[in-house]
């Protein structure tokens, strides 16, 4: 399901985040795994519908970022969200996780948080919410210049060893000659 993220936090007594294992580090145009899990902890208010977990894209360089979770794609605008939900609300100690895909990002700095509350309608009602942020890293790519100067080393370091390859052999011929003409 997908939700758009509320303004104001409940209480923060209920619920909990008890898993986010986003990288702080990731490499650009890459998929990054990452799961989310969320615990209820005792017995919510009566106002609570569902218990819920979700993930929220909070900013970064891209417009939006695509996540696949349960086989499902979506699109997230900084500010949007997926989750999911157990309805009618469950006893305490009941655990939700989820388990997703972020679709190569560009490179740049991303924060995201992981949530716990309830959805009402298309609004997630946070009472636990931890933040980390990925930098995505583009690739070192390798100017021409460098790896045509890397293969002219080569070549020129071959063409040395080679160099004094011959003559040393060159000097182990003399030097096998002169013993013979001395016998």
């Amino acid at each position: 399901m997908s939700a758009v993220l509320a303004s104001s936090a409940l209480a923060g007594r209920f619920s909990s985040v008890t898993e986010f294992t986003l990288p702080a580090e990731a490499k650009a145009k890459v998929e990054v795994p990452l799961t989310v899990s969320g615990h209820l902890d005792s017995v919510p208010s009566p106002d609570w519908p569902n218990f819920a977990v979700g993930f929220f894209y909070l900013e970064g360089p891209a417009a939006e970022v695509t996540v696949v979770m349960d086989g499902s794609t979506y699109v997230l605008k900084p500010g949007g969200g997926v989750a999911k939900y157990s309805s009618p609300r469950p006893s305490p100690c009941a655990t939700i996780g989820l388990s997703l895909t972020i679709k190569g990002l560009e490179p740049g700095r991303y924060r995201f948080c992981a949530v716990t509350g309830y959805l009402e309608g298309s609004y997630f009602y946070y009472d636990d919410r931890v933040e980390k942020a990925v930098e995505a890293k583009a690739e070192e790519v390798w100017p021409w210049w460098w790896l045509l100067a890397a293969v002219g080393g080569c070549v020129g370091l071959i063409a040395v060893v080679g160099a004094i390859a011959y003559e040393e052999r060159k000097k182990e011929e003399e030097l096998m000659m002169l013993m013979l003409a001395r016998r």
